[in-house]
C-alpha cells in the first residue's frame, strides 16, 4: 500500500496534516502533478473512516463479505431471470450474517454509534455488492459514504445497448411540406426491454416478500 493510501489509515484528525505534509514533500521534490493530486485527496467522512479502519483491521472478514456481496449479485440475477428463492434466500443470509460481524467490530473496537454506525453499515453493504465500489472497500481509500441508486446491479439483466428512450427526430431545414415520418426500427426491441425491466422488478418484489414471509 502506497503512502497516499496510508494516510487513510491515520487518525481522521491526523488527515489534513498529513496530507498537506506529503503534498509539499513531492512539491520540493520537484513532483508538482503528483503533489496536486495529493493534496487533493478528500478528508473521509466519520463513517468512511470507520469503513477504512475496518479493512485495515478486519481484511479477512472484508474480503468475505465481498464475496457475499458478489454471490448475492449473482443471486439475484438468477432469481430475476426465473430461478426459485432458495439461493436468493441462502446469499441474502450469509451477506447479511458477514455485514453484522463487521458492524460489531465498528461498534465494539472503534465506538462507532448511532447514525456513524448506521451510515458504515448502509456503506459496508452497498459498496460490497457493487463491483468498483467493493474496489475502494477493500483497499480501504473510501471517502464518503457509498449511496444504493434505484434497482441497482439487477439492471444488469437488461440487454445492453438497447435505447430505453424515445430519440428525438432531427430538425428539418424546410418544415414544408412536413417529412414523412420514419419508421423507429428500435421501438419494438426497446419495448420489449422495458417490459422486461417491469417482469423483472415485480419478480423482485415477490421474492423479497417471499423471503420476509420465510424470515419472519
Amino acid at each position: 500500500m502506497g503512502r497516499a493510501e496510508d494516510l487513510y489509515g491515520l487518525p481522521l484528525d491526523e488527515f489534513t496534516k498529513a496530507r498537506d505534509e506529503f503534498a509539499k514533500e513531492l512539491r520540493q521534490g520537484g513532483k508538482k502533478e503528483a503533489a496536486d493530486e495529493v493534496k487533493a485527496l478528500r478528508k473521509p467522512s466519520v463513517s468512511a473512516w470507520t469503513v477504512n479502519q475496518l479493512a485495515r483491521r478486519h481484511p479477512q472478514e472484508m474480503r468475505a463479505l465481498v464475496k457475499a456481496g458478489e454471490g448475492l449479485r449473482k443471486a439475484q440475477r438468477s432469481a430475476v431471470g426465473g430461478g426459485g428463492p432458495e439461493a436468493l434466500r441462502e446469499a441474502t443470509r450469509t451477506h447479511r450474517a458477514a455485514l453484522d460481524e463487521l458492524s460489531s467490530a465498528a461498534r465494539e473496537e472503534l465506538g462507532a454509534d448511532g447514525t456513524t454506525l448506521q451510515r458504515a453499515a448502509q456503506t459496508l453493504r452497498n459498496a460490497s455488492v457493487d463491483k468498483e465500489a467493493s474496489k475502494a472497500l477493500l483497499a480501504g481509500t473510501l471517502t464518503g459514504d457509498v449511496e444504493q441508486s434505484g434497482f441497482g446491479s439487477l439492471l444488469s439483466v437488461v440487454p445492453p445497448g438497447r435505447a430505453r428512450t424515445k430519440a428525438r427526430p432531427k430538425p428539418q431545414a424546410k418544415p414544408k411540406p412536413p417529412p414523412k415520418p420514419k419508421r423507429d426500427p428500435n421501438a419494438a426491441k426497446r419495448a420489449q426491454v422495458e417490459k422486461q425491466l417491469e417482469k423483472a422488478k415485480t419478480r423482485v418484489s415477490e421474492l423479497e416478500a417471499r423471503l420476509r414471509e420465510l424470515e419472519g
